[in-house]
């Protein structure tokens, strides 16, 4: 199951002007015709989730599923954005975390290598590489 979120509409003014774009949310099965899953793209990273090309030939619902209500598919992919900014948060502190262990491995091995007549004063802000 996917949920596609589109533009099926205009919202007009008080003069009949188009001004603002409605936007609804679909649920569209693997088997619906006209619908079709491309290949999955190989990422660096974030392997958990996948990411791959969504395929529409002549896919047509006028009369849903809809995902919710009939225009809410703004309100429903900014609340689907704020849950998922904790992950994202998550993941980025994780990277982080993971990269200053590298980077300390990395300067400790470099430490014990380097040449004797090499003198790197240790300052209070680097005290944590001993």
């Amino acid at each position: 199951m996917f949920i596609i979120i589109a533009v099926t509409g205009f919202v007009t003014d008080k003069r009949g002007r188009p001004n603002q774009a409605e936007i609804s949310a679909f649920i569209v099965e693997r088997t619906d015709p006209g619908f079709s899953v491309g290949k999955a793209e190989d990422k660096m990273g974030i392997r958990g989730s996948s990411t791959c090309e969504l395929i529409f030939e002549d896919c047509q619902d006028p009369e849903g599923p809809y995902a919710g209500r009939a225009s809410a598919g703004f309100q429903l992919a900014m609340a689907t954005l704020d849950g998922g900014r904790i992950g994202i948060a998550s993941q980025a502190l994780g990277i982080a975390e993971g990269a200053l262990e590298e980077t300390v491995a990395y300067v400790k091995g470099a430490q014990a290598v380097r040449p004797q007549h090499l003198h790197i004063s240790r300052t209070p802000s680097s005290s944590w590489l001993r």
